[in-house]
């Protein structure tokens, strides 16, 4: 896995760092090379409102240095296809979404969450789970994100 110089991690959030980490298994798998995000938690100008980066929920991958030293873009069906991958790797709590120069993935959870608090005013708390491993307990606070793991963890009990 690879940042683009300059690109800030300051304030992301667990879910998006595994989110990276599984991104930069389907690029090597996909590709045969490591991820290069471009950007994470910083804050550019023009940004859209409402914009999971600052919030650590979103992240951009690069699309042109894969191909070519000179910058040539990955053809539109690459791009395509390594999407799918994304998405089908992360699941439904993703969206993934192609652009001309990258591919942006960001927590739908998150976002819905993120804009009913606001709109509330509540305050963002992770929930807290407590999870067993050989008979010893271990609490652990994950974002809500991880919810549909969660849940099929308990499933398989």
């Amino acid at each position: 896995m690879k940042l683009k110089p300059g690109t800030s991690t300051v304030g992301l959030k667990g879910c998006t760092t595994l989110a990276m980490f599984i991104v930069d298994g389907v690029v090597l798998r996909e590709l045969g090379h490591e991820a290069t995000f471009t950007r994470v938690t910083e804050r550019v100008e023009g940004e859209v409102e409402g914009s999971l980066h600052p919030e650590g929920y979103a992240f951009d991958l690069r699309t042109w240095d894969v191909c070519e030293p000179d910058g040539t873009q990955l053809p539109d069906e690459v791009k395509q296809r390594l999407a799918k991958a994304i998405q089908d790797e992360l699941g439904p709590e993703w969206q993934v979404l192609v652009f001309e120069k990258l591919i942006h993935v960001e927590c739908e959870a998150a976002k819905a969450r993120l804009l009913s608090e606001r709109s509330s005013d509540a305050q963002i708390q992770p929930t807290e789970f407590l999870i067993r491993i050989d008979g010893e307990g271990l609490g652990i606070h994950l974002e809500t994100c991880f919810s549909r793991i969660l849940n099929e963890i308990r499933s398989n009990r």
